[in-house]
Order: C-alpha cells, then sequence, then structure tokens
C-alpha cells in the first residue's frame, strides 16, 4: 500500500507503508520500484512526502526524525533535536515549508535542511485539553492559507499567522473521524 507520493526532478517517488522511499522507473510497460532511502529507525513510518524548494521532504511522525534529499539519491535525516526534527506531515503555502505533529502542533520555516531557517515556535491548533487524546490531524494548502482538519472542527493561519477557528460552527459536529484524510 502507498503511504506517499510525490513527483521530484522528474521521477515518481513513493513510500510503501514502512521506512523506505522508492523511485519507479519504467521499463518497457513495466514498473519498477528501487529503494533510495531506508531511515536508520526500524520503528520509523514513513507518512508523507513533499517538495519544496528543490529538495524532497519525507516525514517519519513522532517516531523518528524527517528525512530530505536535493537529488533523489541520497537522503539526509534531521538532526535538528526534538520537537524540530519531527514531522506527520509537510504542506507547501505561499513559498514557506509547513509540518504539524499529532496531536495538535505546527510550524514553519522556509529551509527545513541541517543547518537552515530554523522552525518557527509551535502553535497549538484546536483544542489544547482534548488534544492528546485526538490523533485526527490533517494539513492542506488551499489558495493561500494552510487548512488544518481536526476532531473539533477546521483551522486556518490568520493574516498574522495565528492559528483561527475556520469554522466554528462546526463544534457541534465534532467526530472522531474528521480531519483524517482531509481534502478540499
Amino acid at each position: 500500500r502507498i503511504s506517499a507520493y510525490a513527483e521530484f526532478k522528474g521521477s515518481f517517488y513513493c513510500c510503501i507503508a514502512g521506512r523506505i522511499v522508492y523511485k519507479m522507473t519504467w521499463a518497457v510497460g513495466t514498473a519498477y520500484f528501487t529503494a533510495v532511502f531506508t531511515h536508520s529507525n526500524v520503528n520509523a513510518v514513513l507518512r508523507d512526502l513533499r517538495v519544496y524548494d528543490g529538495v524532497l521532504y519525507a516525514a517519519a511522525g513522532e517516531t523518528a526524525p524527517y528525512a530530505y534529499s536535493s537529488d533523489g539519491a541520497a537522503c539526509t535525516e534531521s538532526t535538528r533535536g526534538n520537537p524540530d526534527d519531527k514531522a506527520e506531515q509537510f504542506a507547501v503555502v505561499n513559498g514557506t515549508l509547513h509540518k504539524i505533529l499529532v496531536p495538535n502542533l505546527h510550524s514553519q520555516t522556509t529551509d527545513g535542511q541541517n543547518g537552515a531557517t530554523a522552525w518557527s515556535t509551535q502553535d497549538e491548533i484546536g483544542e489544547a485539553d482534548v488534544a492528546a487524546s485526538v490523533q485526527a490531524f490533517e494539513m492542506k494548502g488551499l489558495m493561500n492559507s494552510v487548512i488544518f482538519g481536526k476532531e473539533e472542527g477546521i483551522f486556518s493561519l490568520d493574516a498574522y499567522g495565528n492559528p483561527a477557528d475556520f469554522f466554528p460552527e462546526l463544534y457541534v459536529l465534532r467526530d472522531r473521524g474528521n480531519g483524517f484524510h482531509a481534502f478540499v
């Protein structure tokens, strides 16, 4: 099962439910998958692939540091230290790389590589008192906004980068499944 995919430098890359990033190549009528990166943490589960500013990023959740590659052949694991080296999911909006961590943390940077621009201070998205038990958390880019889907509603960042409740009236429709596989 493919858990994440991205087109990078003219090739298709994917994670197949585990800790390996594969590059797909074609031969007459047949697709081949070649492993290009295996995460050093045996418990890592790569969850998302995102291309930002000529770099492919692979999110590994809270179990292991995210990894990145500028050429699609060699990957580097983040050494920024917890929690800056962790990512559940990435998004690219307005020339900025965003990441989330379950249960409710968001931060952003202009360069996620080691030794580059620091990640911003983490924002809490949604309710802090229920966040520890909530695992549904999705992030999407919509035009010039970052949208977050969670159990307790839909949130965004305001013009100043602060979290805001996008549809407060949805609070009465809270559901454990909200936020999973959200799309806009």
